[in-house]
């Protein structure tokens, strides 16, 4: 089954619309996460998941969005986005991260969300589920209300939709909880042996609970399973609704 906005024919598309109505977007950064996941685990995490939501409830899968919207500060006149500063240990200082190109202004981002969102309702599209990059996130949710009565769009995100809090998906920054996401999905792409092996040197990068104790791929599926499962309820009732 096809399942991938981008390869389907107008016809197939049509018909798997008619049938449900969603189209679920991956708001993906190119971000560093820790020397230990692929730059792009902002867009893998969220596209592993929609592909196994496209397949149990219906609706189709849109490309990733590789830009988004963080925190900046200027220091000693170089200017330094999200990771680049945020959650520094004592002994480190503000720096770029390798690898990290993503940050887009924020009056950007919600002119081109509201642009695409607009664009999907005339293609047939009734609910848009976005979920990914953490600020992206937050301001998709934001526009909840404002994209119902502007285009009669349904928008969802899957914050706090599962309600014990360490199955959360994606809550942290390349900590245990996406690093289990990304041992349960996509192994391949993980590289564990990146992290310090001294357990008192925090790696670079990372925010939440240290991945070289807790991750497990075990502990992905559990995450990914929790939020199948509540998506498939939620969506249940919106299509419903309809």
């Amino acid at each position: 089954m096809e399942i991938f906005y981008h390869r389907l024919t107008p016809d197939v598309l049509l018909q798997r619309l008619r049938e449900a109505p969603i189209a679920y977007l991956p708001l993906g950064t190119l971000e560093y996460h820790g020397p230990h996941l692929p730059l792009g685990s902002d867009m893998l995490q969220p596209l592993g998941l929609y592909a196994d939501l496209a397949r149990k409830i219906g609706g189709v899968v849109l490309p990733p969005m590789s830009m988004g919207p963080d925190e900046t500060a200027t220091i000693d006149g170089t200017v330094f986005f999200g990771m680049d500063f945020e959650f520094l240990t004592e002994h480190e200082k503000p720096r770029q991260l390798p690898g990290s190109a993503y940050y887009i202004d924020e009056t950007v981002f919600l002119r081109y969300a509201d642009d695409m969102v607009k664009q999907l309702g005339r293609a047939g599209v009734k609910i848009v589920v976005g979920h990914g990059h953490g600020p992206s996130t937050d301001y998709f949710r934001k526009q909840e209300k404002t994209w119902a009565s502007r285009y009669g769009i349904r928008t969802l995100t899957m914050q706090d939709i599962v309600a014990e809090k360490e199955l959360g998906f994606m809550i942290d920054h390349a900590g245990a909880n996406e690093t289990s996401i990304m041992l349960a999905t996509d192994p391949d792409l993980v590289r564990m042996q990146n992290l310090p092996t001294d357990p008192r040197q925090w790696p670079t990068g990372i925010m939440g609970a240290d991945p070289r104790i807790n991750a497990s791929a075990e502990m992905g599926r559990r995450i990914i399973e929790a939020n199948l499962r509540a998506m498939e309820g939620l969506l249940g009732e919106e299509l419903r609704r309809l």
